[in-house]
């Protein structure tokens, strides 16, 4: 599949033909749209979703299927996934695009076993081994390299369509209709190799949703294979009417994947950027495993700088809070306008800490500062950051009074947590002005799923409903009770070329790891 419509699958230039047997690179097989190593940590091949193999000798000439369904084989070049060969939308020397069977094996619990080798006449490929997983939803990209503006088109109030661009932005309050793959098992699955239907629609089993500017989520009012196509994945969305508006602004699953970039501008037309602004958190954090006696403590500084068009400081939450989300890591592609400053050096002191450096430093393609703490550094009493001079950041410092500690009186022990009535977790003491915010985080499908209770520390308990875990057993589970400050009155700090100053604060962490449901 080399461009159709505004979808568009990287294609490479082919390589000098050798009568060899195939070779898929390590590393080789990726998700068509996002163009990520299905090898990496939380990602895999999903049901139904468009792949990517790299390497050598893949066919002896570059094919492009003729029509549809697709052909299993093209070029005298084949596919297997453990053993069935699959349709196929291109083959090159150092290419092919194939479609990931619907029954591809995958599993709640654990990933499936996906092994997956190239024939050609010159012979068959070693096999690489890949997960089948639930989903691994990620967006086509215009350039077709994974990073950059999306596959997106702007729907008309009559219910036209144009492909989003500068000069074509979305209004806030619009639809759009957003292009990728990875979405999984969807009702009415039309059969590998050929395109879905319109009627009747083959909608996601799952739903998806979606983040906008990285930070507000929104539900899809579709998602589903888009009709007419093979293996690629429409959800249809509308813009939120607060966005913030721009030339570039970010949109990713909730679930996981790199983002991509829209234009929005009030009334559609030509996009305008906000000017940059700049803020920086910056986090004192114990973290201690209650179930475990063999994993140490853990004693950090983390934090970093952020500049963007439009960036704003959190909103202060409103206690008690109570809120479900979904995170994962996803790798990082570089947004127009974004950027993360530092301030060179930042120097720690405090009790029983003499001063010590921290230097910013790469941490998942971004700049910040995350430096390991000596066991035992962090607790009650007052801290003092600072910094010289960095190379955007100015002179400042800002000092910060970590609280009493809470005592955790719930017990978790490694294992099954049985009963069917809702979580409860207790502790003692806290001050007025500190907050504890208890998460059962749930490693599921390749990424965390996070059950979040936020309340004044001296509540003393937090409780789950049932329906927070009840479908998701034998899922790997942790439970984390954090104590910290009020969230609702943020510790601020101003700083030469910040913008908007930034916040401190610190947090103590009793986890219990090893459980399931």
């Amino acid at each position: 599949m080399k461009n159709q419509g505004v979808i568009a699958v990287a294609l490479c230039v082919p390589a000098m033909l050798v009568a060899q047997k195939p070779v898929i690179n390590p590393g080789g097989a990726v998700n068509a749209a996002g163009l990520v190593p299905v090898s990496q940590p939380g990602h895999g091949l999903a049901p139904g979703s468009i792949a990517s193999l790299f390497g050598q000798n893949l066919a002896s000439t570059t094919a492009s299927a003729p029509g549809l369904p697709l052909p299993t084989t093209l070029a005298g070049t084949s596919v297997n996934v453990n053993g069935a060969k699959v349709p196929l939308f291109y083959v090159s020397p150092d290419q092919i695009n194939f479609q990931v069977p619907s029954d591809a094996p995958w599993s709640y619990t654990a990933y499936g076993q996906i092994s997956i080798t190239v024939t050609t006449k010159a012979g068959t490929s070693e096999p690489i081994v890949a997960d089948g997983v639930m989903r691994d939803l990620m967006i086509f990209t215009t350039n077709g390299n994974g990073c950059g503006a999306g596959s997106i088109l702007n729907v008309a109030a009559d219910g036209r369509t144009s492909p989003n661009s500068h000069s074509n932005s979305a209004s806030p309050g619009d639809y759009i209709e957003i292009y990728g793959t990875g979405l999984g098992a969807v009702y009415h699955p039309p059969p590998d190799g050929s395109p879905a239907l319109s009627n009747p629609l083959s909608d996601g089993e799952y739903g998806a949703g979606l983040t906008f500017n990285l930070e507000e989520s929104v539900s899809t009012s579709f998602d589903g294979r888009a009709p007419g196509l093979v293996g690629v994945d429409q959800l249809n969305v509308m813009v939120p009417g607060d966005v913030r508006q721009g030339c570039a602004v970010p949109l990713s699953f909730v679930s996981g994947g790199p983002p991509v970039t829209l234009s929005i501008h009030s009334g559609g037309g030509q996009c305008v950027d906000p000017p940059i602004q700049s803020t920086g958190t910056f986090t004192l954090e114990k973290s201690v495993v209650l179930n475990d006696s063999s994993i140490p403590e853990a004693d950090s500084f983390t934090g970093s700088f952020s500049a963007s068009p439009g960036n704003a400081l959190p909103t202060p939450p409103t206690l008690p809070l109570g809120y479900t989300t979904t995170t994962q890591a996803t790798p990082a592609c570089p947004i127009p306008g974004y950027s993360t400053p530092d301030a060179g050096v930042i120097t720690i002191s405090g009790p029983g800490l003499p001063a010590t450096n921290v230097a910013p430093a790469i941490v998942n393609g971004l700049t910040a500062y995350d430096g390991s703490l000596p066991s035992g550094t962090v607790g009650a009493g007052t801290y003092q950051i600072s910094a010289a001079d960095g190379h955007k950041i100015g002179k400042f410092q800002v000092a910060v009074t970590v609280g009493p500690d809470i005592q955790v009186t719930s017990q978790f022990p490694q294992g099954q947590i049985r009963g069917t009535g809702p979580l409860v977790v207790n502790w003692t003491g806290g001050a007025a002005g500190e907050a504890v915010t208890v998460t059962v985080v749930q490693h599921e499908f390749g990424f965390d799923q996070l059950s979040v209770i936020q309340v004044p520390a001296t509540t003393g308990t937090a409780s789950f409903d049932p329906s927070v875990y009840s479908f998701l057993n034998g899922i790997s589970t942790e439970i984390d009770v954090q104590v910290g400050p009020d969230p609702t009155h943020p510790q601020v700090f101003s700083a030469p070329g910040l913008t908007l100053g930034g916040q401190v604060s610190w947090a103590i962490v009793h986890r219990f790891v090893g459980l399931t449901f």
